[in-house]
């Protein structure tokens, strides 16, 4: 398996994930992806974080189609969190 998307369509063929989970990683992956493209168009270097400055955080937020960078850290938590829920669940227990 080359690529995160298709590993996760291999866990759910083999019992490992069911469908509703795959669904909510792939879409935390893009979404996440989408945040790291931001972050790279916007300071220019890749990272999995975002920038301490607000004005940098507001600029990653509105190219991502936010109006308030709030709004986008409250989706990073809700992803973060439920991709977090899901590996526990599955692959620590």
């Amino acid at each position: 398996v080359s690529n995160t998307l298709q590993s996760l369509t291999a866990l759910v063929g083999v019992n490992l994930l069911d469908n509703a989970e795959a669904d909510i990683l792939e879409a935390g992956y893009l979404f996440l992806t989408r945040v790291r493209n931001a972050i790279w168009l916007t300071m220019g270097i890749g990272k999995d974080t975002l920038p301490t400055e607000l004005n940098k955080r507001q600029q990653i937020a509105n190219l991502l189609g936010y109006s308030s960078v709030e709004m986008l850290e409250n989706d990073l938590s809700t992803q973060m969190r439920e991709t977090r829920r899901i590996f526990e669940r599955r692959f620590i227990a």
